[in-house]
């Protein structure tokens, strides 16, 4: 009772924290207008404040909007001085004459001289707006950085680590590029760092983005005008343990509003992973084995898009994009040695083949236009065709006697989404609304072809159908300082579930679910603030939903679970900022989360199998510090802390142990073409859901050159540079014991050579239909 005794302690300060931290004052609209550049660019941010023109005494202020747009309360019955500055440029004062019209100021950009240096102040590149935090990349260090991937491990809030993402408290987010899904990382390999205008990395999505969708990235590239041919290649070499490349070519054709485009990529990465793991289980007696493997991973991918794009004028356009992702090798190999503390003729060995292929192709199409003046439409439709095959050969020598194990597996899934999205001006503002369908199928057969000793390992076979149904709302409304964001999305989803061909009752479900979200934003000069709810909902994977039990070695096996129910997310998100400080925290409930957990099978051999487990609560709570010395040196510190409430099996235990992270990113513009960086990551002992984490340290450095005017970059990479990142993890549930460690093969030298010429992007509009369902795929 003592544990959850200090949840609701934690719980109470978190709420204590976010009450003392927002202000509500009342605020009119009686002065009003725009803050812009010398070249008549919005200035988002910039700080506007009312004086007494009699004293200069401080009378109300405000900021600007992502607009450049602000309004003030005011009597009029006093005269008044309006004084607007802006990081990076000179503070403007000007007298209140007119109350009535809109106000536009210019402001120039604020020179200093130094010592016989001219150093011109820049803008903060990391803001705070409503929903997250966006990133300015053309105007920081990260311009020069690599590659789109390379910027996201930059991210404030966003950890990557062997090329998975994952976004503080908020899990694997889902990125878009210029309003289309990403579905593979590798896919921004293609995209070169000194295209990209602005990241933003969004912790609370509105009710447009899919129910799964807890954290979100946009990525939104600079558009140049500009007609003929234009695009990029990159090549790369990765030095581990193995050798590693890719090679890329993006191609855009643009002639008066046609444009049309294409890109190839290649992808072969090799791993080599020293991993030794122990297990004991407890029932009449104790058994315990251990077991030293050696991994080796093989992969190539091809992957292949062509697309066309046609703007019939500034409101209407429409186009249509295909993709085909072939991964004809993805091969690992296990060498493995086992002891047991029971007779020496329990000794086991293991040579282990697994090899995958998967074939996809992908179609988008999209119709955007204004169709009235108070009405705009965006249409997208989507069809997907996967089919995935997976073969393992498993020769085992265990108590003097040989043993083969030899299974199969398919995989096939179609999917056909459409969504339209409408957006209608109300009280100057956009109310957007729409509606989405989704008719997902997927077929999973498994074969055991010879069992061995493993009589355990079943063969299976299941047809899953889902009908889904959505419809949203969301409206977003700023009243002077004040900025409410509201939304709301209903889904109905049919799921039935086959084996054999025959219907499965209790796995047949029917889900009605209506997700509200509400975001208010506050802002003040150098604070702002916000606070928000929202629902999220996450399906399970169809891989998860097999009916079969797989073979992972002699004392391991893995099983699907028909009766895996969606999980439920309700989340609490607060941030504030403060000149260079940022705080971000959630806290997050969850109804049936679904964890991966390990219980005995037999005396001798684990099962890991996906459940759903009634209540998961999760804070997380992070801080920014950023700094800005002259326009070469910009570094930022990242404090982090997360902490589950949890508690499991029996006799139980608490699965509570905070995780304490430290992330220093430290780049540096040696000359205007050399980009020299240092980033260093820490994390503590602590739980992350059953498993404890062991902590990690990490070092990576980049070293970037560009050449001709930016049009050639050469980047040289050194990911993990002392070795010390390593996966450690102990799960104990139960009378079971699980540890494992594994040494990553992560230290690596990369390097890459990229070429841009007219930098012009396809105006592509389409950003895809049924994205959640895609993930399940």
């Amino acid at each position: 009772m003592c544990k959850y005794r200090n949840k609701i302690i934690m719980l109470r300060i978190f709420f204590l924290f976010v009450v003392c931290s927002c202000t509500l004052l009342a605020v009119g609209q009686d002065i009003s207008g725009n803050v812009y550049d010398q070249e008549g660019a919005p200035l988002p941010f910039s700080n506007v404040m009312l004086l007494n023109a009699r004293d200069s005494s401080f009378v109300d202020g405000t900021v600007t909007d992502t607009k450049g747009y602000f309004s003030l309360s005011t009597v009029k019955e006093r005269s008044y001085l309006l004084q607007v500055s802006s990081i990076g440029y000179n503070t403007k004062i000007l007298p209140i004459d007119d109350y009535n019209s809109v106000l536009d100021i210019y402001l120039l950009p604020e020179v200093q001289n130094l010592s016989g240096v001219t150093a011109t102040a820049e803008r903060p590149v990391i803001k705070a707006d409503d929903r997250g935090i966006s990133v300015d990349i053309q105007n920081s260090t990260l311009r020069d950085i690599g590659t789109a991937n390379d910027v996201l491990g930059q991210l404030p809030f966003v950890s990557r680590d062997n090329r998975r993402l994952s976004v503080l408290g908020r899990g694997a987010p889902v990125i878009y590029l210029n309003g289309r899904q990403v579905r593979n990382l590798s896919e921004l390999d293609q995209i070169n760092s000194n295209t990209i205008k602005k990241i933003t990395v969004i912790t609370n999505p509105s009710a447009k983005y899919s129910y799964s969708a807890k954290a979100v990235i946009n990525i939104e590239t600079s558009r140049p005008a500009g007609e003929g041919w234009s695009g990029n290649a990159m090549a790369g070499i990765i030095a581990a343990r193995k050798l590693s490349g890719n090679v890329a070519v993006n191609l855009n054709y643009r002639i008066d509003k046609l444009d049309i485009f294409g890109s190839a990529y290649y992808y072969q990465r090799q791993n080599l992973q020293n991993i030794t793991s122990e297990h004991s289980i407890t029932q009449n007696s104790v058994f315990k084995v251990d077991e030293n493997t050696v991994k080796h991973t093989n992969r190539q991918m091809f992957r292949f898009s062509v697309g066309a794009n046609y703007a019939f004028d500034a409101d209407h356009s429409a186009g249509i994009r295909y993709e085909s992702g072939l991964t004809p090798l993805n091969q690992s190999k296990y060498n493995s040695v086992f002891h047991t503390n029971q007779a020496a003729t329990d000794a086991a060995t293991m040579l282990q083949d697994r090899d995958n292929e998967r074939i996809a192709h992908s179609v988008n199409a999209y119709y955007q236009g204004k169709v009235a003046p108070w009405l705009t439409m965006k249409v997208d439709m989507d069809f997907i065709h996967s089919s995935e095959k997976s073969d393992l050969s498993s020769s085992n020598k265990i108590a003097n006697k040989q043993e083969n194990i030899y299974t199969k597996g398919n995989r096939q899934s179609d999917m056909f989404a459409s969504k339209a999205v409408f957006t209608s001006p109300i009280a100057n503002s956009d109310l957007l609304y729409g509606v989405e369908v989704v008719f997902t199928g997927n077929k999973q057969l498994f074969d055991v072809q010879n069992q061995g000793q493993a009589h355990a390992v079943i063969s299976g076979n299941n047809t899953a159908r889902q009908r889904l149904l959505a419809a949203f709302v969301s409206y977003y409304k700023k009243i002077g300082r004040l900025s409410v964001d509201v939304g709301m999305r209903y889904e109905h989803a049919g799921f039935d579930y086959f084996v054999n061909n025959q219907l499965q009752q209790e796995q047949s479900k029917t889900y009605d679910n209506l997700s509200p979200n509400i975001n208010l934003s506050y802002s003040d000069g150098n604070i702002r603030t916000s606070l928000g709810y929202s629902q999220h909902i996450s399906r399970p994977s169809y891989y998860q939903l097999r009916n079969n039990t797989e073979y992972s070695s002699p004392y391991s096996y893995e099983r699907g679970n028909p009766l895996l129910r969606p999980s439920i997310d309700n989340n609490i998100t607060y941030s504030f900022r403060y000149r260079n400080f940022i705080l971000n925290a959630n806290y997050d409930i969850y109804k049936d989360f679904i964890m991966l957990l390990s219980k005995p099978y037999s005396d001798k051999i684990l099962i890991s199998q996906t459940e759903n487990v009634e209540r998961f609560d999760n804070l997380s709570i992070a801080l920014l510090y950023s700094l800005h010395v002259g326009s070469w040196w910009k570094p930022s510190l990242e404090l982090g802390f997360e902490k589950n409430f949890f508690a499991y099996g029996s006799p139980t235990r608490y699965y509570d142990k905070p995780v304490w992270s430290i992330k220093f990113r430290n780049g540096v513009s040696l000359w205007k073409t050399i980009y020299l960086g240092v980033d260093m990551t820490y994390n503590t002992d602590g739980h992350s859901e059953v498993d404890y984490m062991y902590g990690s340290f990490r070092t990576n450095v980049y070293l970037s050159k560009t050449f001709f005017g930016n049009r050639l970059r050469v980047t040289l990479k050194g990911d993990d540079i002392f070795g010390t990142d390593r996966y450690r993890a102990l799960r104990e549930i139960d009378n079971t014991r699980f540890y494992v460690d594994n040494d990553l093969d992560s230290r690596s030298i990369a390097l890459s050579v990229s070429y841009n010429f007219n930098t012009t992007r396809s105006k592509y509009k389409g950003t895809g239909a049924g994205n959640s369902e895609k993930e399940r795929l």
